[in-house]
């Protein structure tokens, strides 16, 4: 996961954990600290491809919907993300082609997920 330099890779190993925490449902629980640590950690990362981020925002709600309530400890943590994702803004003059994009697919992803943790709530 932590092969930066291959995007692909990572993207494999981010849709894994999602595979791996529907297929558990509620018994992925004990395993998703780890999963979120490298996930927020991966998400820190200046140099992660941002296609890679986008799909590492749908996996946290891959396992909010696997675990349920059981994802109250990483709520703070996944809303702070999609909160700093939702401060970012455009520049219609210096942002390369494709930005505006990207952060209209980071929206709404990050409102996929807000979704899916409020039910929670």
């Amino acid at each position: 996961m932590q092969s930066y330099e291959d995007p692909q890779l990572c993207s494999v190993a981010v849709g894994l954990i999602g595979d791996i925490c529907r297929a558990l449902g509620d018994e992925a629980a004990p395993y998703c600290n780890t999963f979120m640590t490298v996930l927020l950690e991966s998400l820190q990362s200046p140099v992660l491809d941002r296609q890679v981020k986008i799909t590492i925002v749908s996996c946290f709600g891959d396992i909010a919907m696997s675990i349920g309530p059981n994802f109250e400890p990483y709520f703070a943590a996944t809303m702070g993300v999609l909160r700093s994702a939702g401060e970012q803004a455009a520049d219609p003059v210096s942002d390369m082609p494709g930005n505006h994009m990207w952060l209209l697919t980071v929206a709404i992803g990050g409102l996929q997920l807000a979704r899916v943790l409020t039910s929670f709530a």
